[in-house]
């Protein structure tokens, strides 16, 4: 057994490894558990002569007396299966461990150390009720979760994980439209930044500066951060999802659907990578199959409102307007300021409503403050049949984030415009 420096407790490393048994990548595969949990037991009994192939194979894998590792490699394939999905799960659920638990190339002895990065108790405990916030991905939440994580900067200035939250604020309200993109992204970097210095192997600040020079049109920067992150963690669903938004952003339809889909496999109950590829597939006008997705979304998260977005945009794109107020009903009672859910409710309104009408209002008073994107005052303006023409070409000179989903069937004749990462 090999330690570093910084010495976790057998306390500590047991109860790490049960948090990675339980986590998504490893729940779904008994034998990678048991594989795992028989190198961390041996390593910390001392039992180091069980760590050697031939007895791995036949305590781990049942292959019994006459195993010959010259003949069968089943324990060397699954040890790289193994390495893969710690590097996963370190990439994600486990991405504010402290206890890092690694089985280097070349053996099967396990290392474990503690993180460099000091998250402090007081403000790990923040920074968990701020993640949980986050999820819900709306304007109240993403302004508690934004309070939670600047006290746990606060509490603790070496945290990194208080500062990736606020990253990772920053960018949702970019992403969603809610604030000046500008503005947002350049936080959103400095704060992931910043999470970077205090843990260099931070997955989710990489991930977050990836988002953001995908988002300021950095396309190749972007693809280079997202690959190097593939090869520390092949199995991240996060950067799969990624990867295939840069690919649809770049209008190369069968390489994004073929990301996402990976994504989705790697990781079949995360409601993102659903909703990542269920907006590839309405863009692609499949709109049955993303309705399937945003429905799968919503069953592993009901809280949501994307996945009602979702829905609702395929719905318009078949002229369903019916299903897709029900939809939108929805999706307003869990984000009553979404800027896409306000837009769509205008293009699903029946003719001459009212409400319509004081929604498209407010919707481009909100505009004018950067509190919503000029391509959802695009989306609004064709439902009830306005021009679109000079929202659009103020959102492609200001190189819009928003512009990603040009693609989508409602946009009609607009949808063939070169986008800025093309």
């Amino acid at each position: 057994m090999s330690r570093g420096p910084l010495q976790p407790t057998r306390e500590q490393i047991l109860e790490t490894l049960e948090r990675i048994e339980r986590s998504k990548g490893f729940r779904r595969s008994l034998r990678m558990t048991r594989f795992l949990r028989f190198v961390v037991e041996s390593a910390l009994d001392g039992r180091l002569d069980d760590l050697r192939e031939i007895v791995i194979g036949m305590e781990v894998f049942d292959r019994g007396d006459t195993f010959d590792p010259a003949e069968d490699n089943i324990v060397r394939v699954d040890a790289a299966r193994l390495r893969s999905k710690l590097a996963d799960y370190y990439a994600n659920a486990g991405a504010r461990e402290r206890v890092r638990i690694t089985v280097p190339k070349g053996g099967y002895v396990p290392e474990f150390a503690l993180s460099t990065a000091r998250d402090a108790s007081s403000a790990g405990p923040l920074c968990e009720r701020g993640f949980r916030h986050l999820r819900r991905r709306n304007v109240a939440e993403i302004a508690k979760a934004t309070s939670v994580f600047e006290a746990a900067a606060l509490e603790d200035p070496d945290c990194a994980a208080a500062f990736e939250g606020l990253a990772s604020c920053r960018l949702a309200l970019a992403e969603m439209g809610l604030g000046p993109a500008a503005s947002l992204l350049g936080k959103a970097a400095e704060e992931a930044r910043r999470a970077l210095k205090l843990d260099a192997v931070s997955a989710q600040a990489m991930l977050t500066l990836a988002t953001v020079e995908l988002l300021q049109f950095q396309a190749e920067a972007a693809e280079e951060r997202i690959r190097r992150i593939l090869r520390i963690a092949p199995e991240s669903a996060p950067a799969r999802t990624l990867l295939g938004r840069l690919q649809g952003m770049r209008r190369n339809e069968a390489e994004a659907l073929e990301e996402h889909e990976r994504a989705v496999g790697l990781d079949p109950n995360d409601e993102r990578a659903r909703l990542a590829l269920g907006w590839e597939l309405c863009m692609q006008g499949e709109l049955e199959e993303a309705l399937q997705q945003a429905h799968a979304a919503s069953y592993f998260e009901p809280g949501l409102h994307e996945p009602h977005v979702l829905a609702a945009a395929a719905y318009c794109a078949q002229d369903e307007c019916e299903q897709a107020r029900a939809e939108l009903e929805q999706a307003r009672l869990r984000a009553p300021e979404d800027p896409w859910s306000v837009a769509l409710s205008v293009y699903a309104a029946p003719a001459d409503s009212e409400q319509a009408a004081g929604d498209l209002a407010r919707l481009l008073a909100r505009a004018e403050r950067d509190q919503a994107s000029r391509v959802c005052v695009a989306v609004a303006r064709l439902g009830v049949g306005e021009d679109a023409s000079v929202d659009l070409e103020t959102a492609l000179v200001a190189c819009d984030p928003q512009l990603e989903r040009l693609r989508l069937p409602l946009f009609g004749e607009w949808r063939a415009r070169k986008l800025p990462w093309q």
